[in-house]
Parts: structure tokens; sequence; C-alpha cells
């Protein structure tokens, strides 16, 4: 792999993704997302995810940066 080329960093955990990116000098946005609660949950969602994230999703954009989106695991995969 050339050093300047993107490695493919989807479903690592943001940790280590930043960390190949940053080793191969490439600049990248980080984005969340999180599952829609259903209607009538009482708990917030904090309740039930840990605080690992990991990425879901990557691809480059403008100006060869890379967007991954992150999203926390669940508790019960923690």
């Amino acid at each position: 792999m050339y050093k300047n080329q993107v490695p493919d960093v989807t479903s690592f955990r943001l940790e280590t993704a930043k960390k190949l990116l940053e080793e191969r000098n490439i600049s990248y946005l980080i984005k969340e997302t999180i599952p829609v609660r259903p209607v009538g949950r009482e708990k917030p969602l904090s309740d039930k995810y840990s605080p690992v994230y990991r990425v879901i999703r990557q691809k480059v954009v403008k100006g060869g940066m890379v967007e991954i989106v992150v999203a926390r695991e669940s508790a019960a995969l923690a």
C-alpha cells in the first residue's frame, strides 16, 4: 500500500481508524449517527450503548479528505 493511499477502516474502532489515517497523513472528518429510538421508549439511548465507537461507513470527499461515519457499539456487544 502506498503511503498516501486511503486504507479501508470500515468496522474498525474509531481510535484504530484515526491512528491508521494519521499515520498516512490523511485528513478526516468524523460524523456520528445514532439508531432511531422507538416511540414510547423511556430510557435514553446512552443507557444502552458503550462509549466505544466503530466506523460504519467511509468515503473520500472534496479535497481528498476522508469522511468517516461512526456509531456507538451496543453495550451488549462491547
